[in-house]
């Protein structure tokens, strides 16, 4: 669900449609299931059509939460799974696009909110929160200038961005998920 839960970030009017869809995604209803589902290849079939051979870095926005994750992942001795850790990667965007002026507060805690509801992400360990940092400068969208990041400045409107280790590592939310 963390993949649909990403798609649905990324385009508005799947965004608006989300809430209606979380208690029939929870209780896994067919129904559903399938209209997220079909909703998100879409996305993604409509990304990777306009950048198939990743010339014009469209396609990062397909990464939405996953700097994040692949470092939980990593920090966790890959026990986080993947859902799971995009789960928190992507609260982590919705928190950095929200510190960084993109995304408006109350916007930022009303996705918090739904993705919560809908991913109920496990609590991470102290020592996973520890590690995060280390795993970061592993990220696959490092180049020599450093680390990118996307963030969001609304549902649909995705943007790819420079920043820090420290930044991602403070953007991951304390408590439980």
């Amino acid at each position: 669900l963390a993949e649909v839960a990403k798609c649905a970030l990324l385009s508005a009017p799947f965004w608006r449609r989300l809430p209606r869809l979380v208690e029939g995604l929870r209780s896994r209803d067919p129904r559903a299931l399938a209209e997220a589902i079909g909703r998100s290849l879409r996305l993604k079939a409509s990304v990777v059509a306009r950048d198939p051979d990743e010339a014009l870095g469209l396609r990062h926005v397909l990464n939405l939460g996953h700097t994040v994750a692949h470092a939980l992942e990593g920090a966790s001795s890959y026990r986080l799974r993947h859902g799971e850790a995009v789960a928190w990667g992507l609260l982590a965007a919705l928190r950095l696009s929200a510190e960084r002026g993109g995304l408006p507060g109350p916007l930022a805690e009303a996705a918090d909110a739904t993705l919560r509801g809908l991913l109920a992400p496990p609590r991470l360990s102290l020592v996973v929160r520890r590690d995060l940092p280390r795993f970061l400068p592993r990220d696959k969208k490092r180049d020599r200038a450093g680390l990118r990041d996307v963030l969001l400045d609304a549902p649909g409107q995705p943007r790819l961005v420079r920043v820090t280790e420290e930044e991602l590592a403070a953007s991951l939310p304390s408590g439980d998920g």
